[in-house]
This record gives C-alpha cells, sequence and structure tokens, in this order.
C-alpha cells in the first residue's frame, strides 16, 4: 500500500498472485506518487463487496505514473486492471492491458470522478468494456487502441474520444493466438 505522500519507484517488476480489496497488487492513495516502469501485473485480482482494480487501485489525488507496464489475468468487480477513484491522476503511457475481466465494469480500467492519463496504450480483449467512466471526470485517451472488448470498446463517457487524438479501434494483431492468457503481447509486422 503506497500511501500518505510516498514515492517508490518499481522498474521490471512481477506483480503475480496477489489479492486484495482494492488494489490486488498495488494500491496507490493520499497524493502518494509511485513510478512503476517495465512491469508486469497478471493473475492479481479485487475481491469481496469492493472489488476495485484487479492490479491497481489509486484515489485521493494520488498521481502514479506507470511507463510500459502489461496487464493481464487480473480480474476484479470494477476495473479488472486499475480501478482510479476521487481525482486520483492515474498516468498510463505505453501500457497493453489484455484479457482482463470487470465483474460489474470495466475490464481494462474503470474510472469514477478521476481523470487518468492514458497514453499509446492497448486496451484489448477485456471480458467487459475497455474503460468504463462515471462521474463528473473521464479519462483523457490519446493515441491508443481499444478493440475486441466484450461490452464495447469506445462506449459511454469515453465514446467521443474514439475518433481524435490518433485513438483508434483496431486488432492489435498479436503474435500470439491467446493474447490475455498466455502472457505474450509481442505484435506483428502488421499492427496498426
Amino acid at each position: 500500500d503506497c500511501s500518505y505522500g510516498s514515492s517508490p519507484l518499481f522498474r521490471n517488476c512481477d506483480f503475480e498472485g496477489n489479492n486484495a480489496a482494492w488494489g490486488g497488487a498495488l494500491s496507490c492513495r493520499a497524493d502518494s506518487s509511485p513510478i512503476i516502469w517495465d512491469s508486469r501485473f497478471n493473475n492479481n485480482s479485487a475481491t469481496g463487496d469492493l472489488g476495485f482494480g484487479g492490479a491497481v487501485f489509486s484515489d485521493f489525488q494520488a498521481p502514479p505514473v506507470f511507463t510500459n507496464p502489461t496487464f493481464y489475468g487480473t480480474p476484479a468487480v470494477y476495473g479488472g486492471a486499475v480501478a482510479s477513484f476521487q481525482d486520483a491522476k492515474t498516468n498510463l503511457e505505453s501500457c497493453t492491458v489484455a484479457g482482463n475481466p470487470a465483474e460489474i465494469s470495466g475490464g481494462g480500467f474503470f474510472c469514477h470522478d478521476s481523470s487518468p492519463r492514458v497514453t499509446n496504450s492497448i486496451i484489448a480483449f477485456q471480458d467487459g468494456t475497455g474503460i468504463a467512466a462515471q462521474g463528473v471526470a473521464v479519462p483523457v485517451i490519446s493515441c491508443s487502441d481499444v478493440f475486441g472488448n466484450s461490452m464495447g470498446d469506445w462506449v459511454g463517457n469515453i465514446a467521443d474520444q474514439g475518433s481524435i487524438q490518433d485513438n483508434l479501434s483496431a486488432d492489435p494483431v498479436f503474435c500470439s493466438d491467446n493474447p490475455g492468457l498466455d502472457g505474450e503481447f509481442s505484435l506483428q509486422d502488421d499492427s496498426p
């Protein structure tokens, strides 16, 4: 649990097999600002009455930064990969988010009254929506591919971002036949 102004650095880490009520692998709260580079979040979960963020939960103005992470196989009630609440300023850059289930909303990301930034990322093949946003604030998404999510791609509060800021909805063309299931996320040469 990162909280109360803490700012740890995680580089090239594997977060695997963790469970919590919120933030199965990592909880970022109360102005904490962790930096996570080149890390993998696999088979973590958020369960119970809350079930927020199978891999990551952030709230209370926390501004965690994720650069080049992979999130896969991380189930939750809300936000299979990431759940962001109450003015959290989560920043997700060059992320691959695939194969994460959400029982109620947001297989990839669930945001409530927060405005995370999602840049240059792939959000594909979730069991649920790729990104779900509720409340007054919405994520700011650019140069990202949201595709093949079972409950929709550019839907709800993010629908108007699907055709702006170089966003798209196209098969990312992973090399693997089972992206998100076998942990292999390299892209074929003809990936968009």
